[in-house]
């Protein structure tokens, strides 16, 4: 007998099941995303099988505390209070992070985004593909430099009073600067 097709939805959940242990959404306020944060959020879930982190609008000032994620491929963090972020996040913390969104925040530097101290030579961040950090306190893009694979930029709304660091991103097809 021809079963009937089942509903989109039942399909759906089954999908999310299969992904729940990957993405992260964090849920209620803290001061700083840590791996005791990301055990509170998903018990069990392995942080080094974390692909998807979705922190925005969590009232975070810091990520210092920011455990090694060597599967992350996409962090959010956008309308947070984070100032600073740990040297060489997407480097040595989250080696194969793409996408960083970070869109209204309180940096005042991009220097997370080259290697953390102790890394030999100046390696280039040949993950990260999409960049959000619009609505910052940013005056330049120092650190952008170490970011070849970069395709999206957007740096809107801040102070940034020169581009220079973008030669280096040889993979850049879109620029978002307004308002600088």
């Amino acid at each position: 007998p021809i079963q009937p097709a089942r509903p989109a939805w039942e399909m759906a959940e089954e999908l999310l099941e299969l992904t729940k242990p990957t993405v992260l959404r964090s849920e209620g306020n803290g001061d700083t995303l840590d791996l005791e944060c990301l055990e509170r959020l998903h018990p069990g879930a392995e942080p080094v099988h974390l692909t998807v982190v979705d922190a925005s609008v969590e009232g975070l000032t810091s990520l210092d505390q920011l455990p090694p994620l060597p599967a992350l491929q996409c962090l959010l963090l956008s309308s947070n209070q984070i100032s600073s972020l740990p040297q060489g996040l997407g480097l040595s913390i989250c080696p194969k992070l793409q996408r960083l969104n970070l869109q209204d925040n309180c940096l005042g530097s991009l220097q997370f985004l080259g290697p953390a101290a102790g890394m030999a030579g100046a390696p280039s961040n040949t993950s990260l593909q999409f960049l959000n950090v619009s609505m910052n306190k940013l005056d330049d893009l120092q650190g952008l430099e170490f970011c070849s694979a970069l395709r999206s930029f957007e740096c809107s709304n801040n102070c940034i009073v020169g581009l220079d660091p973008l030669v280096h991103c040889t993979a850049l097809t879109r620029l978002e600067a307004y308002r600088n």
